[in-house]
């Protein structure tokens, strides 16, 4: 008789491989987040249809992913999704404007802008609204994919802790296929290309943290909303809400310690 237990773990891998691969192609191929889009939304969408694929085929249910129908969740989600990513944007804004405005007045430079922006062919309004709406589908994806069903399955498996790290640490690998093509391809200026090891340990380190948070606020409020918004504020005010000029080196790593 076969053991389901010791299918399990290779079914989950697979699954995550090929969430992988469908990135990966977006990321090196069709590279939506450098268009109006700001995220890879090409292969967020694919990715969530393979996921939804398996409620059909699989017949999993929709609590596998963190999905609860209870209005009593969705009201707590909102309120502290927005707390758990707003105060930590917050603090470390005030802070970085107090740092330059006292060493480096000259380099403060508060503005809006989301990484949509940048294309200037479409209304600001228009820019906005689609970044807003593809972050959002972007942290549906993560969430439900990674806090959702990684989490569930592997929590099957081994302890709530262990199950926690191992879904944090596939998080953060899909980090590394931006990070291989954005220094391939120049997208980094020359002060950041020296500052590599750095660009890229704190990023993956970035990426395990945030994982792990997200995993736990989702453990313990029982479904994935809380983290579905704590998701998407946390990645939209960080990348949109800037202090100072991001021009140097050193205004980049006080940015990226924002984020």
């Amino acid at each position: 008789m076969s053991n389901p237990k010791g299918k399990a773990l290779p079914n989950l891998i697979s699954m995550y491989l090929i969430m992988l691969v469908i990135y990966c192609l977006d990321v090196f191929f069709l590279k939506s987040d450098l268009t109006v889009l700001g995220d890879n939304f090409y292969s967020r969408f694919l990715c969530l249809t393979v996921l939804l694929m398996t409620v059909v085929f699989k017949r999993e249910h929709f609590i596998t992913f963190g999905i609860r129908r209870k209005a009593s969740k969705l009201k707590s989600a909102f309120i502290f999704g927005t707390f758990f990513s707003a105060v930590p944007i917050a603090t470390v804004s005030i802070f970085e404007y107090i740092f330059f405005k006292i060493l480096y007045p000259n380099a403060i430079d508060i503005n809006f802008t989301p990484p949509s922006l940048s294309n200037g062919y479409l209304t600001p309004a228009l820019c906005i609204a689609i970044y807003i709406l593809t972050s959002l589908f972007a942290a549906c994806f993560k969430e439900m994919f990674f806090r959702g069903f990684l989490l569930h399955k592997l929590e099957k498996l081994t302890t709530l802790k262990v199950a926690n790290i191992f879904q944090a640490l596939l998080y953060m690998t899909f980090v590394i296929p931006k990070l291989i093509r954005n220094f391939a391809m120049n997208y980094y200026s020359e002060d950041i290309v020296k500052l590599a090891a750095f660009v890229v340990i704190f990023y993956l380190v970035h990426e395990f943290i945030t994982g792990l948070k997200w995993g736990m606020l989702a453990k313990v409020s029982g479904a994935v909303y809380i983290s579905i918004i704590d998701n998407f504020l946390y990645v939209f005010l960080a990348n949109s809400l800037h202090i100072v000029d991001q021009s140097t080196k050193w205004l980049f790593m006080i940015h990226m310690l924002a984020n």
